[in-house]
């Protein structure tokens, strides 16, 4: 009862700095790059409007165009206080997601859900791209998280009505929010039906066809925007061999580019997890060893599966944004090494002492991570201000701009030397400048 007590308290005090990390984040996002972009067309077009028109110019993701569109115009009509409460209630999704994750394993800690929501946070490849980029977290953020718990939900025995009604709108906003995300959910709820095939008495088969109807239709329409089409025209064409052989190459790339430098921050924070109690049997080392292979060998089945089609569209890695679903599914396979490693040091006597240093390395890792963004992100916003009075002053001077300050987990706005940049070119129409800034040579 004392080491449970030891463990929770450890946890407890790293879930609270990881919750405080997240808040101070929400209440210091700015709008940067496309968001700047997109709030200087809510100026002339209403949500809708502006959406149709960028879906026939150049983006057809007309969901989450629609969903960043409308909380730039309630931004500029209302509140800026909007990016909080819809950073805020990504947040909430995380945490279901958790929640409802921990619960198939029959495991209900409160304070391991918080910890592991830290934990998914810290361990997103690029949390300012990811999180608090609007244009990105509307069409990648928000539509992944709704997939995992309406999944989720799916394989439970009962499922309200009024959430099955509720499901169709996220469902029509998946599936024409982006095509890589769209073809994710429809494999999902595809997978789903093939169960049900296989059992005597299906459960919620009605509502899952529903789904896959909806979100084809939205997909469709997706699709058929002349905005794909022109899209598509900057990128070269090749064929599925040579995207598969291609493949292996960018997969590659992008576990080192994105996996492997999280690695080391992610075995710190994990550190507590290792002899958390978990209310299962314990291993020996030949099932621990054969079932991480088994985990290994799926996950890059996936990635190989999931950049193939980013491989075949672009011929480049995805992006962080583009590649969180794989981001997920390497945090939650990770945790089950983890797992698996707790059940096997259940039969272990491990001294107290190490379990206490242990505890006391991870905490002082996410609060090293707190105190590290509190020095990047206090200058930077600073700069940023600076740099919009600046703006505002004389729209009609040519401004060549010292660099912006590190952003941290913000995601950065900086501009070019070139004043074609798109960056460039958002900031000169967001504030109606006459001229293009531009950043200082070095």
């Amino acid at each position: 009862m004392k080491n449970f007590s030891l463990s929770n308290f450890f946890s407890l005090l790293m879930a609270i700095s990881g919750l405080f990390l997240f808040f101070w984040l929400l209440g210091n996002q700015i709008l940067t790059s496309d968001d700047l972009y997109f709030a200087s067309k809510i100026r002339s077009y209403g949500p809708w409007e502006a959406m149709q028109l960028e879906r026939e110019l150049w983006n057809s993701r007309w969901t989450s165009l629609f969903l960043n569109l409308s909380i730039l115009k309630i931004y500029h009509t209302i509140s800026p206080l909007v990016l909080f409460f819809y950073g805020l209630f990504n947040g909430i999704l995380l945490l279901q997601l958790v929640y409802l994750v921990l619960n198939r394993f029959q495991i209900h800690s409160k304070i391991l859900v918080a910890l592991l929501c830290t934990f998914f946070f810290v361990g997103t490849f690029n949390v300012g791209e990811v999180w608090f980029w609007l244009a990105s977290s509307t069409t990648y953020l928000t539509a992944t998280l709704l997939i995992g718990i309406i999944f989720l939900r799916l394989q439970q025995p009962h499922l309200p009505n009024w959430l099955g009604v509720l499901f169709i709108v996220p469902s029509i906003y998946i599936g024409g929010c982006s095509l890589p995300i769209a073809g994710l959910y429809i494999l999902c709820l595809m997978f789903l039906i093939i169960k049900n095939l296989k059992r005597e008495q299906p459960i919620h088969i009605q509502w899952i066809v529903l789904y896959l109807i909806v979100s084809l239709l939205a997909l469709l329409y997706l699709l058929n925007g002349t905005g794909s089409s022109i899209r598509m025209t900057h990128f070269d064409t090749i064929s599925l061999f040579d995207a598969f052989v291609l493949n292996f190459k960018l997969t590659s790339l992008a576990i080192y580019t994105y996996l492997l430098p999280k690695l080391p921050i992610l075995l710190l924070l994990s550190l507590p997890l290792w002899w958390i109690p978990i209310p299962h049997s314990a291993i020996n080392s030949r099932k621990l060893t054969a079932e991480i292979i088994v985990i290994v060998f799926k996950f890059s089945i996936a990635f190989f599966c999931y950049q193939f089609l980013l491989t075949y569209i672009t011929q480049d890695i995805g992006a962080a944004r583009a590649l969180y679903p794989i981001n997920l599914i390497f945090l939650w396979c990770f945790l089950g090494v983890i797992y698996l490693a707790n059940r096997y040091l259940q039969s272990k006597q491990i001294p107290n002492i190490i379990k206490v240093f242990a505890s006391l390395i991870a905490m002082s890792t996410i609060l090293v991570i707190t105190f590290q963004q509190l020095n990047f992100v206090n200058p930077y916003i600073k700069a940023v201000e600076n740099r919009n009075q600046l703006f505002n002053t004389n729209k009609n001077q040519f401004y060549r701009l010292e660099a912006l300050p590190p952003s941290g987990y913000l995601y950065s706005s900086e501009i070019s030397v070139d004043s074609n940049h798109y960056n460039n070119q958002h900031l000169k129409s967001y504030f109606n400048l006459k001229y293009s800034p531009i950043l200082q040579s070095e």
